[in-house]
Order: structure tokens, then sequence, then C-alpha cells
């Protein structure tokens, strides 16, 4: 096996970077379903790369719930294909 450098990547974080849990500093929407996130929720921020900046989306807990949920699929099928590989 060939030595491997440096950690693992995840393909969640891609280059952009990681989501993050943090608190409302002030009044904002969901990137997702445009609700209300009010100041203290707790929200998530995905960042976005988008003309060689990043910036960090904002979706409420529901929205993230369900991005995750999607994440997890996609990544149930990267599986299946990585054994069929292996399979033959």
């Amino acid at each position: 096996m060939k030595n491997k450098r440096g950690k693992t990547p995840s393909l969640i974080t891609a280059s952009s970077g990681r989501p993050e849990k943090s608190q409302a500093k002030k009044l904002r929407n969901c990137t997702r379903c445009k609700e209300a996130i009010v100041k203290g929720t707790d929200c998530f921020l995905i960042p976005k790369k988008s003309g060689g900046f990043t910036s960090k989306k904002s979706f409420c807990n529901e929205c993230f719930r369900e991005i995750l949920e999607q994440s997890k699929k996609d990544l149930g099928l990267f599986e299946e294909l990585l054994l069929e590989t292996e399979g033959s």
C-alpha cells in the first residue's frame, strides 16, 4: 500500500470549507426556504465559493437537516459505485 500524504479529504469539505453551527447575530433569512432566523437562534453556515470569494450561506435547522439527509444519500450512492468497482 502507498504512503498517503496529509489528512484524508472529505467530500463534504471540498475546497470551500466545512459547514458550521452558529448563533444568528442579527435577523437573517434561510438561504433555502427564506424563513426568518431570529437573532440568537441556532443556524448553520455553509461556505459557498463564487467568483474567487467565499461567502457563508445561512440555513435554518430544518433545511440543514434536509441537506444533510441528501448528502447521506449521495454518499451512499458513491459507496455503492466504489463497491461495484472493487467487485469487478
